[in-house]
């Protein structure tokens, strides 16, 4: 299952839970885009901390990828 059709899912699944979930829907797309929408299963922790931790001095935004 790629990447992608795992954020559609869990996105549809918060907002059917009565969730907006509209910043977390963009923040989730960002990450499949930065890694290319693989396979679910070749995203490992280390991937994600790379895409958290960003480039350069921490921003607001980061603070919003690590909550």
């Amino acid at each position: 299952m790629k990447m992608l059709e795992v954020i559609d899912a869990y996105v549809t699944l918060q907002r059917s839970r009565g969730m907006r979930f509209d910043a977390a829907d963009k923040m989730l797309r960002q990450f499949s885009r930065v890694m290319g929408n693989p396979d679910i299963d070749q995203v490992g922790a280390d991937k994600v901390a790379e895409f958290v931790r960003g480039a350069g001095l921490p921003s607001a935004a980061w603070t919003l990828r690590f909550k």
